[in-house]
């Protein structure tokens, strides 16, 4: 028994499988750059939800008067011994974060207020700027 198989038959057995292959190929691709679009979305969102999450921590009036010191008379006492106080408790209640932070404060004794301002920087581009403003 012998098979004869026209070259027509060849030929079109041959370009069938080239058209079916070369579809497969165009949707496996397909499919990959839609799913990395979709993987790098994810991730641009995520970095943008961190973004609004602010690595400073809120302060209320119990932090501050376990913090301040009242003089005989029970008026706040305002000095550099208590922003320090209030500094060191800030920074160490940051969030994680990377870079560095830099601080400064303005004391203005007519209206017993205290400023504090804080700077993080990570590869020399600002991240975040924060005041705390505190009355006395």
């Amino acid at each position: 028994m012998s098979i004869r198989i026209s070259k027509w038959k060849i030929l079109f057995f041959t370009s069938s499988a080239l058209f079916v292959g070369g579809l497969l190929y165009l949707v496996i691709k397909n499919v990959k750059i839609d799913n990395f679009k979709k993987e790098e979305n994810t991730q641009n969102e995520k970095f943008d939800s961190l973004d609004k999450i602010s690595i400073f921590p809120s302060i209320d009036e119990k932090f501050l008067e376990a913090i301040v010191e009242k003089d005989v008379f029970g008026v706040s006492v305002l000095n550099d011994k208590l922003i320090d106080k209030i500094v060191k408790s800030i920074l160490s209640r940051l969030n994680s974060f990377r870079g560095e932070i830099y601080f400064d404060y303005e004391i203005n004794y007519n209206d017993l207020m205290l400023t504090i301002y804080f700077k993080h920087i990570e590869n020399n581009e600002i991240k975040e700027l924060k005041s705390y403003e505190i009355r006395f």
